[in-house]
């Protein structure tokens, strides 16, 4: 009997101590969760500091990560190959927006595209260097950059976005050589760029409505005629009134003392009257000129 009683108390004992393990270990991990939350490791990830302090990135990878913003105030910027351990792929719109400082920026290979708004509004930046592999820019990604002066365009680039290169200083936009494909400038890309004054581009374009407005001082363009017959009818060089050579030809010639539209403007614009008489171009004023005898 007296076994069984000691036995009953022991059992009895086991499983009070069952309990109080219980409860003091769920008001351990209570404590635990409250002190390092569950998603502590997801946000660092989307939303992480570099080491350095210079760089807001994305972990894209386990070896990878895109900048989303650069926090630095150096004049110029040499954006590294790899941060805290992670290869740069890309970046995020408006990464280098607004950074009134920042004077010459180069970006490191691998990257295939421009986003928007990157470098908008940097109104000091003067050089800047993309990576060969970029093939698209982004909307208003250089907007605002008046200083602008020194731009490499890759090669294979195929997308200028929207309002992308508006009120920017640079001189020209020259392609070396034309791929497959049809490749596009959007429109207002390169709008009221005052400093602009040839541009080449080889291949297929479709230069969309407004593409170099304003560019007063643009005299030259070098591309397809089907090119251009879009571009016009869609007032894609409005506001040029200085054009002065298409693929080399002057625009306008004399011929038996009196001026003339080139030949190539009546076969390949059309309405090549109320087109260029809407741009306000050089080629319109000079034909229209010719016929009323104002010369």
């Amino acid at each position: 009997m007296s076994f069984s009683i000691k036995s009953k108390k022991i059992v009895s004992s086991l499983m009070a101590l069952t309990l109080i393990t219980s409860a003091t270990a769920g008001a351990g991990s209570n404590v635990i969760s409250k002190i390092i939350p569950t998603n502590t490791i997801s946000a660092s990830a989307a939303d992480h500091v570099s080491s350095d302090g210079k760089w807001r990135i994305e972990f894209t990878s386990t070896y990878t990560c895109r900048v989303t913003k650069y926090l630095g105030n150096e004049s110029t910027v040499i954006v590294p190959e790899a941060i805290d351990s992670h290869s740069v792929t890309s970046f995020g719109s408006g990464a280098f927006k607004n950074q009134g400082q920042l004077v010459s920026l180069t970006i490191p290979r691998g990257i295939g595209s421009v986003p928007s708004e990157f470098c908008m509004n940097c109104s000091n930046l003067k050089y800047m260097t993309l990576s060969p592999g970029v093939t698209s820019i982004g909307a208003r990604a250089f907007k605002n950059t008046n200083s602008l002066i020194s731009f490499y365009i890759p090669t294979g680039l195929t997308t200028v976005g929207a309002n992308a290169f508006e009120n920017s200083n640079i001189s020209s936009f020259n392609i070396p050589y034309a791929i497959s494909g049809t490749r596009t400038i959007g429109s207002n890309a390169f709008l009221n760029c005052h400093n602009f004054s040839e541009v080449s581009l080889p291949g297929t374009w479709r230069i969309n409505s407004d593409a170099f407005s304003g560019c007063e001082n643009l005299l030259n363009i070098d591309t397809e005629y089907s090119n251009l017959t879009y571009a016009f009818s869609h007032h894609g060089f409005r506001g040029a009134s200085n054009l002065d050579k298409l693929n080399g030809f002057r625009i306008w010639a004399t011929k038996a003392g009196q001026p003339y539209i080139h030949q190539w403007i009546r076969d390949y614009v059309t309405p090549y009257e109320t087109t260029l008489y809407n741009d306000n171009v050089k080629m319109y004023m000079s034909y229209y000129n010719a016929l009323h005898g104002i010369y």
